[in-house]
């Protein structure tokens, strides 16, 4: 929805899935690249935090290294420390 021009529904609908599975490893996922769309990086950076503790650690790294929607987080040192 954000690439929709639709910024307001994409963070509503971001809070809805959060409500219903908060620790899903796929909603924390799609949390994260919402918010860094909508250009807050400290909230991607928290959602990318709970979805390395809750998936396989290597493979949440190699996913991180290479998704491009992550770009502007890839000089952060949180990030760093996921990957």
């Amino acid at each position: 929805m954000v690439y929709l021009g639709r910024r307001a529904d994409a963070s509503r609908w971001n809070g809805r899935a959060l409500a219903i599975d908060p620790d899903d490893p796929i909603v924390l996922y799609n949390a994260a690249s919402v918010s860094v769309l909508l250009g807050k990086h400290d909230g991607a950076m928290s959602f990318l935090e709970r979805y390395a503790r809750v998936t396989d650690r290597k493979t949440a790294a190699a996913l991180l290294a290479h998704d491009r929607e992550f770009e502007s987080l890839k000089h952060l040192p949180r990030f760093r420390a996921l990957i």
